[in-house]
């Protein structure tokens, strides 16, 4: 049985193309300003300088825990209309982006595509599934909201009390099932390669 419905796969699709625009965005930002994308990138560097002194299991757990709370996080907070998934990726393309085009003069296209192999095959596909889960649960409930079976009032307080009308629950326990059965098996094999990138590779 296809656990994906043909909404899920759009709105997967649809969170490729946005974090992609991002991405390039971030990308010819990084060419335009160079000195701004040092910068942050050191920053960014100091934010996770602390990982130099976990051990692999350590490490592994970490990018494993990191991205799995994070694009969980984005796809429960889809509620709120799909706004939360949608800036997930929108911020996680422009880092992309910018940390891509820092590095590109110095290592060049044959560099990128090894430093993106990891992220791409396996990372990637799961935070675009997840934003999707996130943004179908949040174009149900607009729907939900249009049709007038909901308004935004009663909306707040159905989050508060942790209980949602049929569709918007449909659309949750859907997103649950494809999270637990595809993108932590994904997210899980990525931390694997990444730590063997990290510790044994580079």
């Amino acid at each position: 049985m296809n656990i994906f419905s043909k909404k899920v796969k759009k709105y997967t699709l649809f969170s490729l193309l946005v974090f992609s625009i991002f991405t390039a965005m971030g990308f010819i930002f990084s060419y335009l300003r160079p000195d701004q994308s040092a910068l942050f990138f050191e920053e960014l560097s100091e934010e996770f300088s602390f990982i130099h002194d976990f051990d692999s299991f350590l490490t592994f757990l970490f990018i494993f825990f990191n991205n799995s709370v994070k694009i969980f996080i984005g796809m429960i907070l889809g509620v709120f209309f799909g706004i939360f998934p949608l800036f997930f990726l929108m911020v996680n393309g422009l880092v992309l982006g910018l940390v891509m085009g820092h590095t590109f003069p110095q290592v060049g296209i044959p560099g990128l595509l090894i430093m993106l192999a990891p992220h791409g095959i396996f990372e990637l596909p799961a935070l675009f599934i997840g934003a999707g889960l996130g943004i179908n649960v949040g174009v149900t409930t607009y729907e939900e909201v249009k049709k007038g079976n909901l308004t935004t009032e009663k909306l707040f307080k159905e989050i508060k009390k942790l209980t949602f009308p049929s569709e918007i629950r449909k659309a949750y326990l859907s997103a649950l099932e494809i999270f637990f059965k595809v993108v932590l098996p994904l997210l899980f094999i990525a931390a694997i390669i990444e730590t063997i990138l990290i510790f044994y590779l580079l």
